[in-house]
C-alpha cells in the first residue's frame, strides 16, 4: 500500500524547492515590457546572441555566421549559444527579457533538486533541504546572475545530478536507470555550454575512481566500465555542439593555449581566504585581478557559501579531532565520503590560488592537463568545493540529534544567505533603452552594406550609448565586439596593421586591439563610419557626421567595396611574413592582394598575367544573407577577385554553379581566382563540421541504446 503520510512530506519538500527560488527570484520572474534582469554579461553579451538565435531560428535561418560582430564570425558553434541545449526553447516561446528569468528560475530549481537528492544519501529529507538552501541562496548564483554569466549557472547545476547519478552506478552498476540519468545528467552539462566546468567535473570523477578503489566498493570493474561508458555516450551525443565548438576555438586567440600569465589571470590570494568570511572585503577583492565589477553596485566574492555554513563546516572539524585526540571521544562517526569531499575540496581550493601559491599546484595542472591551458580565472575551481561544502553541511547537522537545533541552524543559513544575496537581483532597463536614439539612427540610415569601427575599448564610457555587440541586435555590420572567442588570423590582422609586432591578446583577450583610425587599414574593411569615445580635431580623411556626449560619429567616404577585383598578388612564404609587412604599413589592398605560397599551389592554371594596358573589372552583389552571398563579376583579364569578408572553414564557394577553392588572403580574409569573363559565385555556408558530429551522436545514441537494453537491468 502507499505510504501516504509518506508521499505528502515529499511533496512538501518538493514544492519547498519550487516556491524557494520563487521567493529568491522575486519581481524579477515578472519583468514588465521595457526590464530585464540585471547582469553585466547579460545586457553586453547574452541578451544580443540569444535575441539573434532566436529572431534567426523564427525566420527559418540557422545562424551558422554573425556577420554583423568582427567582420563577421562563427556564430551557432559559440559555447555561450548552446543552441542544442533543451533551455533554449524558453527563448523561442516567451519574450527575451521574461526568457532570462524563467531561465534562472528553472535553473535554480534544477540544481536545488540535483542537491537534494545528493544529501538525501547522508541525511534526512529536512537537512538535505538545508543543504539546498546552502546551494540555492549561496553567493555563487548570486554572483552568476548578478555578473549575468548565464552560461556558467546553468552548467553548474548539473554537478551535483552528475555526481549523484555516478554515485548511483556505485551502488548498482548494471542497473538500467542509473545509467540513463547519469547519460542524461552529464549530456546536459556538456550541452549548457561551458565547458571549463566539464574540465573540472571529470577531474572529480578520475578522484572519484580512485576514492572507489581505495574504499575497495563492490563490482569496482563494472562501476568503471559503467561510468566510462557514460562519459563516452555523454561526449558522443552531445558532439553536435561541442564539435563545433572546439573547431572555432582552434581557430580563435585561444586555440594554441594562453600563456601562464594569463591562465593564471584571476588567482585567489592566500589572504583571501578571508572572503569566505567577509565576501564584501575590498581589499581582498582588488587583489583578485578578475573580479564582477562594472555593475551598479560593490560586487560580492563570487564563491560565497554563508559565513554560518563555513564556520559549521570548520568549527565541526575541529571538534571532531580535538575530541578524539583529547577526550578520546571516538562516538562521532562519519560517512566516509564526508573525509572524501573535504579532500577534493582542499584540492579545488588549492588550485584556486593560481600563481599565488608557491610551488603552483595550477601551474603543474596547466602543464599536466592540456585543457587547463584555455581556461582563465583559477577561482573558477571553487566550483567543485562550492557544490560539495553543502553536502558536508547536510552530513554534519545530520549529527545533531535536536530538530530545534536543527530547526534553528536551518533558518540562520536561510536568513543570512537570502538577505545577502537577495540585494544583487533586481530589474533594470532593457540595452536599447539607454542607447542615443539619433546616434542609432544616424548610423542605420547611412550604414547600408557596409562597416563600422567601434573605436573604443569595451571600459568605454561610450557603453552607455553603444554596446560592443549592439550591432547584432540592429542589423549593421560592425569590425569588432565583446567576446572571448576571436578568430585568430582576423585578430592578428587586426593588431598588425595597428603597428603590433607582439601580439596583443594578454592586453586584449575579450576584443580586438586598440587602432589609430588614421593609419589602420579602414578603407580595406569596408568601413564607411567610426565611432569614437573622444573628440576628434578636423580631418582630411573623415567628416563628422554627428557628435554627443562621450561620442564622434565620422564618415569616411574613401572605403572601399566589400567585394573587388584585382589582377596583382603579392605571394608570401608564411603569415609571420605578412604579419611583418602590415606592422612596416607596406602594403596596398587597393591593387594587389598577399597570397600564401601554398594557397595558390592548389589553384590549377593559376595565371595573373594580363596583357592589357587598362584592364576593366566590375563587381556587383545579388544578394547578401547570413550564409549566403550571391555576386556577379566581369573581367577582361584573368583576376581575383577578393573581399574583406572574413576566412573560416565551413565556408565554401561556386563560380557558375561548379565548386571552386576559397583562398584565405590579406591574412584573415577570402579571395577567388576567376577567368577572363563574366561569372556567378555564390559564397555559402556549408556545415560539414555539423553533419559530421550528427552521425557521430547518432551512432553513439543507437550504440548506447543497444548496449544498455543488452547488458543493464531495468530491475537491477
Amino acid at each position: 500500500m502507499l505510504n501516504i503520510k509518506k508521499i505528502r512530506k515529499e511533496i512538501f519538500f518538493y514544492l519547498a524547492l519550487i516556491i524557494l527560488p520563487l521567493i529568491f527570484l522575486g519581481r524579477t520572474l515578472f519583468p514588465g515590457k521595457n526590464e530585464i534582469i540585471y547582469g553585466g554579461d547579460l545586457l553586453t553579451q547574452f541578451y544580443f546572441w540569444k535575441g539573434y538565435l532566436t529572431d534567426s531560428l523564427l525566420r527559418g535561418v540557422i545562424p551558422f555566421w554573425n556577420p554583423y560582430s568582427f567582420s563577421g564570425t562563427p556564430f551557432l558553434a559559440h559555447p555561450s549559444v548552446a543552441p542544442f541545449y533543451p533551455a533554449v526553447l524558453l527563448y523561442l516561446i516567451f519574450p527575451l527579457n521574461l526568457a532570462f528569468s524563467l531561465n534562472y528560475y528553472l535553473h535554480l530549481v534544477i540544481g536545488g533538486l540535483g542537491m537534494y537528492f545528493l544529501t538525501k544519501r547522508y541525511a534526512s529529507n529536512f537537512i538535505s533541504l538545508i543543504s539546498t538552501i546552502c546551494f540555492m541562496f549561496s553567493g555563487y548564483f548570486t554572483a552568476r546572475i548578478y555578473a549575468g554569466h548565464v552560461d556558467l549557472l546553468t552548467t553548474s547545476v548539473w554537478i551535483p545530478w552528475v555526481i549523484y547519478s555516478f554515485l548511483k552506478i556505485s551502488d548498482l552498476p548494471f542497473k538500467r536507470s542509473n545509467m540513463i540519468q547519469a547519460i542524461i545528467s552529464l549530456t546536459l552539462l556538456i550541452l549548457a555550454g561551458y565547458s571549463a566546468y566539464l574540465v573540472f567535473i571529470l577531474e572529480f570523477i578520475v578522484f572519484l575512481l580512485i576514492y572507489f578503489f581505495i574504499k575497495k566498493i563492490p563490482q569496482i570493474k563494472k562501476v568503471i566500465i559503467s561510468i566510462c561508458l557514460v562519459i563516452a555516450v555523454s561526449l558522443g551525443i552531445s558532439s553536435v555542439q561541442w564539435l563545433p565548438t572546439w573547431e572555432l576555438s582552434g581557430n580563435s586567440i585561444r586555440g594554441q593555449g594562453l600563456p601562464y600569465g594569463l591562465a593564471s589571470w584571476g588567482s585567489l590570494p592566500l589572504s583571501g581566504l578571508k572572503l569566505f568570511i567577509n565576501p564584501l572585503d575590498r581589499n581582498e577583492l582588488n587583489k583578485i585581478s578578475f573580479n564582477l565589477g562594472g555593475g551598479p553596485k560593490e560586487n560580492p566574492f563570487d564563491h560565497f557559501p554563508g559565513r554560518f555554513a563555513v564556520l559549521t563546516v570548520i568549527g565541526f572539524i575541529f571538534y571532531y579531532f580535538l575530541s578524539r585526540l583529547f577526550l578520546k571521544n571516538k562516538k562521532i562517526k562519519l560517512n566516509q565520503d564526508f573525509w572524501f569531499y573535504l579532500f577534493v575540496s582542499l584540492f579545488f581550493l588549492l588550485v584556486s590560488f593560481g600563481n599565488y601559491l608557491k610551488p603552483s599546484l595550477h601551474q603543474f595542472l596547466y602543464h599536466v592537463i592540456p585543457f587547463y591551458r584555455y581556461i582563465r580565472i583559477p577561482i573558477q575551481n571553487l566550483i567543485i568545493p562550492q557544490v560539495l561544502f553543502p553536502v558536508l553541511v547536510g552530513i554534519i547537522i545530520s549529527k545533531i540529534k535536536s530538530v530545534k537545533v536543527i530547526s534553528f541552524i536551518g533558518v540562520i543559513i536561510f536568513l543570512e544567505l537570502f538577505l545577502f544575496s537577495r540585494q544583487y537581483i533586481f530589474l533594470t532597463g532593457l540595452p536599447e533603452q539607454k542607447y542615443d536614439q539619433i546616434l542609432l539612427s544616424s548610423i542605420k540610415k547611412n550604414i547600408g552594406q557596409k562597416r563600422i569601427i567601434p573605436a573604443f575599448r569595451v571600459i568605454s564610457a561610450l557603453l552607455d550609448h553603444f554596446d560592443l555587440n549592439s550591432s547584432i541586435k540592429f542589423r549593421f555590420e560592425s569590425t569588432s565586439g565583446y567576446d572571448p572567442l576571436i578568430l585568430k588570423n582576423y585578430y592578428d590582422f587586426i593588431d598588425s596593421s595597428a603597428g603590433n609586432s607582439v601580439s596583443s591578446i594578454p592586453y586584449y583577450n575579450v576584443e580586438v586591439p586598440p587602432v589609430d583610425i588614421n593609419k589602420f587599414p579602414l578603407d580595406f574593411l569596408n568601413v564607411s563610419q567610426v565611432l569614437t569615445d573622444y573628440q576628434l580635431t578636423a580631418q582630411a580623411k573623415f567628416k563628422e557626421q554627428i557628435s554627443g556626449l562621450n561620442f564622434t560619429l565620422l564618415t569616411n567616404p574613401s572605403f572601399m567595396p566589400r567585394f573587388y577585383s584585382v589582377s596583382q598578388a603579392e605571394i608570401m612564404d608564411s603569415d609571420s611574413a605578412l604579419k611583418k609587412l602590415l606592422v612596416e604599413g607596406n602594403y596596398d589592398f587597393s591593387k594587389k592582394v598577399y597570397l600564401l605560397k601554398n594557397e595558390v599551389s592548389s589553384i590549377k592554371n593559376f595565371n595573373l598575367d594580363c596583357q592589357l594596358e587598362n584592364p576593366d573589372f566590375k563587381t556587383n552583389i545579388l544578394s547578401f544573407k547570413e550564409n549566403n552571398i550571391k555576386i556577379r563579376s566581369i573581367g577582361n583579364c584573368p583576376y581575383l577577385l577578393t573581399s574583406s569578408e572574413v576566412y573560416y572553414p565551413g565556408w565554401r564557394v561556386k563560380i557558375d554553379g561548379k565548386n571552386a577553392a576559397i583562398l584565405r588572403s590579406n591574412l584573415a580574409f577570402r579571395t577567388i581566382y576567376l577567368s577572363k569573363g563574366e561569372h556567378i559565385i555564390e559564397y555559402y555556408y556549408y556545415p560539414e563540421i555539423y553533419i559530421i558530429a550528427a552521425i557521430i551522436a547518432f551512432i553513439t545514441l543507437i550504440t548506447a541504446i543497444l548496449i544498455i537494453r543488452r547488458y543493464y537491468d531495468a530491475q537491477k
